[in-house]
Order: structure tokens, then C-alpha cells, then sequence
């Protein structure tokens, strides 16, 4: 269920009602099932590794806060961090690095496909494991207490607006919300909506009709000369942005709606004026979580 599809907007039109009709002592128990809902759309058995993820890192917080000592503190991020950095190392990089050596040693069995592994890479597994993995630093290095409410800490790792392209929310960004009485008000829903069209129309209309040439002339370069790949590549840079950043809106407008503020992911980068200010407009949350 993309988040710009058809049954995607009725299930949120559907999430929306009931999230503001319930008492607001339930309503983090409507996101949190909405949320692992659409995640497992994609495919069930990964709704247990978001899960796995979520109480590995909401435990570890907890023992690193009541640990004395700075060594045991460090041993505990340590196990926190190696667990879901090698979740994330095994489904997305495991079989790029197994390759590389294979082809590097290339000697008999090693050298076949035997030793890759058949894995579909979970969507989103970069976002919420980041999540995860700087609440657990921020603990570590004591910059906010450790959530008690493990279901307020699965809904922040799992929102559904963000949990696919982000953005990557810090705890101490994201989780007072999730403590914070939200009501209905219509200027902010308006608002929520119109960004979320402007998503739509930056990823449907703009990214997704550049993509039709930019495919064509890189699926089959020998057709095409210099100027082609010239315009090809120019128009690559606003696909690939329209892409990423009308996500992010979408994701924005929604969480808005809901009464949650997200990070603006995107500050109009193509007007850098060098690398470095660049990259301080171009996915934002992600060079801030670095």
C-alpha cells in the first residue's frame, strides 16, 4: 500500500475519524495499530522485525539509564547499537559486501551464488533502525530520560507517515508530542491536506513523468547522444528530488493532521551556493542525526 495510492487515502481518511472519535487515553493505541497495519501491507513476517527492533532499543535504554558506570553504559549501547545496525547490515549490505569478496578471492564454491542470501529488504529499515539507534545515544549520553510507555516508544519508531522515506525523528523532537493532548482544529488540518496535495503533485505529476525520459535514455544509451544524456542527467536531479521531497510533504501533511510536527526534510537545496551548505538543505533530518 503506497502512500500515494488509492486504498492508502481511504485508509487514512478511515484513521483520521477514528483517531479523533476515541477518548485521547486510546488514541496512541489507533496510530500504533495503524501503523503496524500498513507496514505489514508490505509484508507481514517484517512487522515482527520492526518490533524486534523497537523492544531491543526500549530495553537497552532502560538498562543503560539505571547502570552506575560509564563502562557498562558503553557495553549496553554497544549490544543496543551491533543488534539493529546488524539487522540492517544483513538485509541491505550483506550480499553487496559477500560479492565483493567473492569476486575479489573468486575460488571455487565461494566464487558461486551460493553464499548470498535470498532476502527482500525491508521498506523503511534504514528510518527506523537510525530512529532507534540515536535514542539510544541520546540516553546513553543522557540528553533525555528513557521512555517508560513502551507503547508511545513503538509509535514513535513506527508512525506510518514517516516510517517509509522518513523523516528520521529524534526522540527529543518526537515523542513529547506523543505525550501531548491534541484536538481537532480545522486551519491546521486545511493546511496538513493542501501540503500533502503539493506531495502528490511534486511525486506523481513532476518526478514520475521526468522519470518516463530519464529511463529511456538510460535503459538504452547507445540511441542517444551527448546533449540527451546532458538533459537526461539535469532532469535526473529534480526526479530524484521531487521524488524524495513530495514523500516527505506527504508525510509532514499527515502528521499534521494528526497534530504532530515533523522535521522539514528539505530547504530548498538546489539553490546552494557549495557542497556544504548543500547538504545542509538536502535531507536534513538524516545530516542532523549524523
Amino acid at each position: 500500500m503506497d502512500s500515494y495510492s488509492l486504498s492508502f487515502f481511504v485508509f487514512l481518511f478511515i484513521v483520521i475519524a477514528i483517531h479523533y472519535l476515541v477518548p485521547q487515553r486510546f488514541r496512541w493505541v489507533v496510530l500504533l495499530g495503524a501503523s503496524y497495519y500498513f507496514y505489514g501491507t508490505f509484508k507481514f513476517q517484517y512487522v515482527f522485525l520492526l518490533a524486534f527492533s523497537t523492544i531491543v532499543a526500549y530495553f537497552t535504554a532502560l538498562l543503560i539509564e539505571k547502570q552506575m558506570n560509564t563502562s557498562g553504559k558503553k557495553k549496553l549501547l554497544l549490544a543496543g547499537c551491533i543488534c539493529n545496525l546488524g539487522i540492517l547490515f544483513v538485509f541491505k549490505y550483506y550480499n553487496f559486501f559477500s560479492s565483493s569478496v567473492a569476486s575479489i578471492f573468486g575460488d571455487g564454491a565461494f566464487s558461486s551464488r551460493s553464499h548470498l542470501l535470498r532476502l527482500i529488504v525491508p521498506v523503511g529499515i534504514s528510518f527506523y533502525i537510525f530512529q532507534v539507534v540515536s535514542y539510544m545515544i541520546d540516553i546513553y549520553r543522557g540528553n533525555r530520560i528513557a521512555e517508560r510507555h513502551i507503547g508511545l516508544f513503538a509509535l514513535y519508531v513506527s508512525f506510518f507517515p514517516k516510517l517509509l522515506a522518513g523523516p528520521i525523528e529524534r526522540a527529543k523532537q518526537f515523542l513529547p508530542q506523543l505525550h501531548e493532548y491534541h484536538q481537532w482544529d480545522w486551519e491546521r488540518t486545511t493546511n496538513g491536506f493542501k501540503l500533502m496535495v503539493w506531495g502528490l503533485f511534486k511525486k506523481m505529476v513532476v518526478a514520475d513523468r521526468l522519470a518516463v525520459f530519464v529511463e529511456k535514455v538510460f535503459d538504452n544509451p547507445s540511441a542517444y547522444e551527448g546533449p540527451s544524456f546532458v538533459l537526461a542527467a539535469v532532469l535526473y536531479s529534480f526526479q530524484i528530488y521531487c521524488d524524495f521531497s513530495g514523500y516527505t510533504d506527504i508525510a509532514i501533511g499527515i502528521s499534521q493532521v494528526f497534530g504532530f510536527k515533523l522535521t522539514d526534510n528539505f530547504n530548498r537545496p538546489y539553490v546552494a551556493r557549495s557542497v556544504a551548505e548543500f547538504w545542509r538543505r538536502w535531507h536534513i533530518s538524516f545530516s542532523t542525526w549524523l
